[in-house]
C-alpha cells in the first residue's frame, strides 16, 4: 500500500516546474516536450521527495515517473507509478493531489505570476518630484541607482528582497511578479551627488497578472562637473526665498533649499565664472558650496558675490584647509568680487586664502575680517 501524497506543477522563471512532497521517492525519470529548440530540463531528489524543472521557457510539458518505495518493505520488487501526463502551459500553475497507486492526478488552474512593475531614475531639473517631458533618464553610466522591492517592508535592502538598476535611459523594471501590493525603495546614493525628490517610498499594486508602469524616481543634482571651455554658473534663491536654483549654463536646476545638504561645482579648464546672489536671501545650503574652478586660460576664475541690500554675512574659506559648512569653500580661484548693495555687511576671508579680493560694501557700516 502507498499513502496518497501531494503533488504541484508551477512555474519557474523560465518553464513548467514539477514537485513532488514524498519521502519514499527512489528514483525518477523526466521527459519534456516542445514547442521549440531543445527542450531541456533538470530533476533532483532530496530528503522529502523530488523536483523537475523546466531548463528553458519552449518546454511546454514535463512528464515525471517516479519509482516509490513501498510503505512496508518487502522482498517483492518494487513498482514504478507512472504520473498521468501535465500538460503545463507556461502562463498556468497546475496544482492537486494525486494517489501514487492510481497515476491520475485531478487538477485546478491558476494564473501564473505575470505582473510587472516599471518606471524611470531621472534628473528632476525643476525639483517638483514629476516626470516632465524636458527632464532626461539618469544613465546608469554616470550613476546607477538600486532600486529593489521591500518584500518584507523593513526599509533596508536584505535577503528576500528583489533587486535591479536603471539602465542607460533610466529605466528600470520588475518582472514575473503575482497580483499583490509591492513597496519600492531606491538604495540613497550618496548626497554629494544627488538628492532624491521623490517619496521615500512608491507603492504598486499588481492586478491580474498586469503592468504597472510610471513608477519615477527623481534626482536633483548637488554637485556639477562643467566642461573644459569657460562654464558660467549663478547660484541663488527664486522669488520666495524657498528653492535653491543653481544655473549651468543657461539650464536652471531648482528645489527646496531643505533637501540640499551642500553643493559642489568643479568645473575644469577655462575661465570659469560663478555669480552668488544673496537678493532673496543666503543661498548657500548648511554644508556649504565648495568650488573647485580648476585651471584657468587667460582671465582666471572669478567669482561675483551681489549683495540684498540688508545685513549679509558672507564668508569664504579655503577649500584645501575644509569644506565649506555654511561657507564658499574654493581653490583654484584667482579673484572674488563682493558688491554689498547696502546694509551692515560682513565679508570674512578664511585661513590660506590666495585670491584677489575687491569689496564694496555700499552704504552703512560694512565689515571685512582677513584671517590668514
Amino acid at each position: 500500500m502507498s499513502s496518497q501524497s501531494a503533488y504541484r506543477v508551477a512555474p519557474s522563471g523560465d518553464g513548467p516546474t514539477f514537485a513532488c512532497a514524498h519521502a519514499r521517492v527512489l528514483h525518477a525519470t523526466v521527459r519534456g516536450s516542445k514547442s521549440s529548440g531543445n527542450p531541456r530540463h533538470a530533476g533532483r531528489l532530496f530528503g522529502g521527495g523530488f523536483v523537475a524543472r523546466a531548463v528553458r521557457a519552449c518546454v511546454e510539458s514535463l512528464e515525471v515517473r517516479l519509482c516509490l518505495a513501498a510503505a512496508v518493505p518487502t522482498p517483492a520488487p518494487q513498482s514504478t507509478h507512472p504520473l498521468a501526463r501535465i500538460n503545463a502551459d507556461p502562463n498556468t500553475v497546475v496544482q492537486g493531489p494525486l494517489a501514487p497507486s492510481s497515476g491520475t492526478v485531478s487538477t485546478s488552474v491558476v494564473p501564473r505570476a505575470t505582473g510587472s512593475i516599471a518606471g524611470t531614475v531621472f534628473i528632476d531639473i525643476n525639483g517638483n518630484g514629476a516626470l516632465d517631458i524636458s527632464e532626461p533618464g539618469l544613465n546608469s553610466a554616470t550613476f546607477t541607482v538600486t532600486v529593489y522591492l521591500d518584500n518584507n517592508n523593513n526599509g533596508v535592502l536584505d535577503g528576500p528582497d528583489q533587486l535591479t538598476t536603471n539602465n542607460s535611459s533610466g529605466g528600470y523594471s520588475f518582472t514575473g511578479l503575482a497580483d499583490g501590493p509591492y513597496t519600492i525603495r531606491q538604495v540613497e546614493p550618496a548626497a554629494t551627488q544627488y538628492v532624491r525628490t521623490t517619496p521615500a517610498f512608491l507603492t504598486a499594486t499588481v492586478t491580474g497578472g498586469g503592468a504597472v508602469t510610471a513608477k519615477n524616481i527623481g534626482e536633483w543634482p548637488t554637485a556639477y562637473t562643467g566642461s573644459a571651455a569657460s562654464d558660467a554658473y549663478t547660484v541663488r534663491l527664486d522669488a520666495t526665498g524657498a528653492k535653491l536654483q543653481v544655473t549651468e549654463m543657461g539650464t536652471v536646476y531648482s528645489v527646496d533649499k531643505t533637501l540640499v545638504p551642500s553643493l559642489q561645482i568643479n568645473p575644469s579648464t577655462g575661465d570659469d565664472t560663478f555669480m552668488l546672489d544673496w537678493s532673496n536671501g543666503n543661498p548657500i545650503p548648511a554644508g556649504g558650496l565648495n568650488i573647485d574652478a580648476g585651471s584657468q586660460t587667460v582671465n582666471g576664475d572669478r567669482i561675483t558675490v551681489t549683495g540684498s541690500g540688508g545685513n549679509d554675512v558672507i564668508t569664504f574659506a579655503n577649500l584645501d584647509v575644509a569644506p565649506g559648512n555654511g561657507a564658499v569653500a574654493v581653490k583654484n580661484l584667482e579673484k572674488v568680487t563682493v558688491n554689498g548693495n547696502g546694509g551692515n555687511d560682513l565679508l570674512t576671508l578664511g585661513t590660506g586664502h590666495a585670491f584677489e579680493t575687491v569689496y564694496d560694501g555700499g552704504a552703512a557700516t560694512d565689515t571685512c575680517e582677513n584671517i590668514r
